[in-house]
């Protein structure tokens, strides 16, 4: 009886273990999400703006 409930304390362990690896690396995965999006609308309206800064010279 005592192994057993040593097993049921080793995987409660084990499974808060996994969950809280698995809420940070989600976590991780939606911040790049929403990084990448600002970044790539930073890109844009930095090459919209030299666009325009070209036809303004010329």
């Amino acid at each position: 009886m005592e192994r057993r409930k040593q097993t049921g304390h080793i995987c409660r362990w084990m499974a808060l273990g996994i969950t809280i690896a698995t809420i940070v690396v989600g976590c991780t995965i939606v911040i790049g999400l929403f990084e990448w999006c600002d970044r790539s609308w930073m890109e844009n309206r930095i090459s919209e703006t030299l666009l325009w800064r070209k036809n303004i010279q010329h």
